[in-house]
This record gives C-alpha cells, sequence and structure tokens, in this order.
C-alpha cells in the first residue's frame, strides 16, 4: 500500500474513481490517481471509495435550484450551500474543511503532530436560516461525513493500519465508506427553518426537509455485475443498477440465492447509499436488488441476474 501520502491519495483502484456508480454520475470514472503510481501493474485489488467521492454523492442530492447564503461567501473554509427543487422542497449542505500546509520536501507527507494539531484546531459552528419556508409538516432527514461518520481511514487506523488487511479488515473498512443517516423526523415549520452544525473538524453534512412522497419507491432498472480477486484472493463480485428517484432512498438492499427460484437473503449489513454493491463473497448464484425509502417502504425487486 506505500507510504501514508500513497494510502490515502494515491490508492489504487479499478480505472475511474467512480467505478462504483455514484447519484447522478458518469459512467466514464475518473484518472487512476493524482500523482504517479510506480508501483508494479496488479491482477488484485480492493475498492473502498474516498470520502471526497462520498460528499459527491451527497451533493447530487441537492435540488435543481441552489445558491450560497452570503455571509459564507467571503468564507474559505466554512460554507454552506442551499437549494430547493420543483416539490418546492429544501437542502441544505454545510461544510467545515480545515487547511493546513503540509511540508512537501520532507520523507513522507503524512502530517506531523504539529500539523496534525493545527488541522484538528480549526472547528467552526455553520448556522443557516431559511426564512421563506412555507408553514407544515416537514420530515427532517440529516446526513453526516465526519471523522466520526463514513471515515474508512479511520477504521483503517483502529485495525492497526495494516499494509495487507485480511478479508474480515477490509469489510470492516468498507462498511464505513457511506454517509451515516443521523436525523429522519416529522417536524412543523412554524416559522423560519434554522440549521446550526458544530464541526471539530473537517466534516460535510446533509440537511433534508422534504414532503413523504405517495407513492413507494420505483423499481431498480438495469442490474449488472463484474467479477474481479481481491488482494487476498477473494472472488469479489461488483453489482451495478439505475435508478431514478436518489432524493428519497435511504438504502438499496440487495439480496442473493443459490437458487433462482430459493429462498432470498439480504446480504448487505449497512445501507447502501450508492448505485452499487461490492460482495467480497463472490457468491455464485442469484442476486436482485430493491430500493427502500426514508419510510422504509420498499420498492418491487429488480430483475433477478445469474452471477456464474
Amino acid at each position: 500500500m506505500g507510504d501514508w501520502y500513497r494510502r490515502t491519495h494515491v490508492a489504487r483502484f479499478i480505472p475511474g474513481d467512480n467505478s462504483i456508480m455514484q447519484k447522478n454520475s458518469s459512467t466514464t470514472g475518473g484518472s487512476w490517481a493524482r500523482g504517479t503510481d510506480e508501483r508494479p501493474e496488479t491482477d488484485k485489488f480492493y475498492l473502498i471509495k474516498k470520502p471526497d467521492m462520498t460528499v459527491m454523492s451527497l451533493m447530487a442530492m441537492q435540488g435543481e435550484e441552489r445558491f450560497v447564503p452570503s455571509q459564507f461567501k467571503k468564507d474559505s473554509t466554512a460554507g454552506a450551500i442551499v437549494s430547493t427543487n420543483a416539490e418546492g422542497e429544501y437542502f441544505i449542505i454545510t461544510y467545515n474543511k480545515p487547511e493546513v500546509e503540509v511540508d512537501r520536501n520532507k520523507k513522507t507527507r503524512e502530517p506531523s503532530e504539529v500539523e496534525w494539531a493545527k488541522y484538528t484546531g480549526q472547528s467552526k459552528q455553520v448556522n443557516v436560516s431559511l426564512g421563506s419556508v412555507p408553514k407544515g409538516a416537514y420530515w427532517q432527514i440529516t446526513y453526516q461525513i465526519n471523522d466520526e461518520y463514513a471515515n474508512p481511514y479511520k477504521t483503517w487506523q483502529e485495525l492497526g493500519s495494516p499494509e495487507d488487511p485480511s478479508t474480515d479488515q477490509i469489510k470492516a473498512i468498507q462498511a464505513k465508506e457511506d454517509p451515516v443517516l443521523i436525523l429522519n423526523d416529522e417536524i412543523k415549520v412554524k416559522e423560519d427553518f434554522q440549521v446550526t452544525d458544530l464541526y471539530e473538524t473537517a466534516g460535510v453534512t446533509l440537511t433534508m426537509l422534504v414532503k413523504k412522497p405517495k407513492n413507494r419507491p420505483t423499481m431498480v432498472q438495469d442490474l449488472k455485475y463484474n467479477t474481479y480477486q481481491g488482494l487476498n484472493g477473494e472472488k469479489m463480485v461488483m453489482l451495478n443498477w439505475d435508478h431514478s428517484e436518489d432524493q428519497y432512498i435511504k438504502s438499496f438492499d440487495v439480496y442473493f440465492s443459490d437458487t433462482a427460484a430459493g429462498q432470498f437473503q439480504k446480504i448487505n449489513s449497512y445501507d447502501v447509499f450508492d448505485l452499487g454493491f461490492l460482495d467480497f463473497d463472490g457468491r455464485e448464484g442469484y442476486y436482485k436488488v430493491r430500493a427502500k425509502d426514508f419510510w422504509d417502504r420498499e420498492s418491487d425487486f429488480s430483475e433477478t441476474i445469474e452471477v456464474k
């Protein structure tokens, strides 16, 4: 895995940072890395989504009309983006992105204790007040990404920073890559609506103020797969699919059975936020997927595909 810089910024992925399809993402993906990777080619890898890609997934859940509150236009490290959609719903993203200059001339680019202290010492409180929200009942739904949530790097550190993670360790890291739903409550808006997010260090929060749709989710479309080999020789199955109602979906649940007519069991142990799932167990059999919204209403199952 290399030194700290390679582990965190030049990590080896299959071609394209969007290989797990994100909400509203393109199919072409990005570049392999942001720097020169001199390591030998390999057919074995594991895929862990970087936090900045998870942030892009949150941003894709915004409404079509967007603006930056005036008080944040001159702040380069903290701010907010507010958006609305055609249904008159609101989506507020707040963030804090501490900045610290790391000495690039030293042997390792891992921050020193002094640099880490500067980084973690940049706490911010972000306040947003919306005075034009029509009165009525809404659902307030909040996701967060920070040092505690959606931080696979921290999980890797807690596992002892293994250079060659075992299959179980990779599964534990993978389970921490998606944003965490911290609030899903019905509220009544009487006057204005306020959001206050306190950041001890870097983080992003999405607060959605939405109405409960009348209908349950539509069916997942275009389910397909590829197979790959993991670092430890695992046969991994990568599932990807399409869906048109991402703003109201809490999870895509993946089901598997040994036979087409058998009993299907859910195999994802956590909410799948994006349009893809990597099954490290590499089962040969049958897969299908269904969407579940924030009100736990489930769609019909997708078509069933066979993996050989």
